[in-house]
């Protein structure tokens, strides 16, 4: 597992990995989430190039904006017991 991991896809395209596991790169988003699209977009493609799935753990962002993200095709959850069936369905016990 890795933490806090930071990558770079080109040149102006970085980013940090919050958690990666075997099959899985999770965002970890605790305050107030606003600006996220061109981020999640981004870890997004780094999930990919691994064979990994992006999940964002964002328990305080608004009903508005998960409802978006979702409909835009990522992986939100807000509860911590969300997040863990899906680590136990991905990773195992």
């Amino acid at each position: 597992m890795k933490v806090n991991e930071k990558f770079r896809l080109s040149p102006t395209q970085n980013g940090e990995v919050d958690i990666e596991t075997r099959h899985l790169v999770i965002e970890v988003k605790s305050g107030k989430v606003k600006h996220f699209l061109n981020q999640f977009k981004t870890e997004t493609a780094y999930a990919r190039l691994r064979n990994k799935e992006l999940v964002v753990y964002a328990p305080n962002m608004s009903k508005t904006r998960k409802n978006l993200a979702i409909k835009l095709g990522f992986n939100v959850v807000s509860t911590e017991s969300e997040l863990k069936e899906i680590i136990v369905r991905k990773e195992g016990k």
